[in-house]
């Protein structure tokens, strides 16, 4: 479990609804990813720009977010990362989510780790490591972060 600076992140808006503290909702657990929050992903440059947006164009998925937009992260923000399954798992131990019907610990708690961290990042080596795996964060997707707070210095269209 590391907290890390942050690079630069990308998030796709709805034309005209540029990121503000007012998309943040609250976190919430649903089995392997969590619901809420103001979610982006790292960005790589031009012509890749993030790996949503590649995981988009791979899968030939099509969603009406036109505006691209560049956030700069509070060097101060908590952010954990979660970068390998044996972090997975660490975080199981100490965060476990109990569902009815479910094995115990099949999932994290999410809304207890919101408490502690602005942002939980799952890296590209953590989702490739733990994407069809028991414990699993198969449904992220993508190297992605979700916030739970808003810690953002900049924010401009790209």
């Amino acid at each position: 479990m590391k907290k890390s600076a942050f690079s630069t992140q990308v998030h796709f808006s709805k034309r005209g609804q540029a990121p503000s503290p007012a998309l943040l909702t609250p976190l919430y657990n649903s089995f392997n990813k969590p619901q809420g929050g103001f979610w982006t992903s790292t960005y790589l440059g031009q012509p890749a720009v993030s790996a949503w947006a590649e995981t988009c164009r791979r899968e030939e998925l099509i969603y009406d977010f036109p505006d691209t937009y560049l956030l700069t992260v509070d060097p101060n923000a908590r952010v954990l990362e979660i970068d390998s399954l044996e972090t997975l798992r660490a975080l199981m131990a100490q965060y476990p989510y109990h569902k009815s019907g479910y094995e115990v610990n099949s999932f994290l708690d999410y809304e207890a780790l919101a408490r502690e961290y602005d942002g939980l990042h799952l890296t590209k080596d953590g989702q490739a490591t733990t994407n069809y795996t028991k414990p699993t964060l198969m449904g992220w997707g993508c190297e992605s972060t979700v916030w739970t707070r808003w810690v953002f210095d900049e924010i401009k269209a790209l």
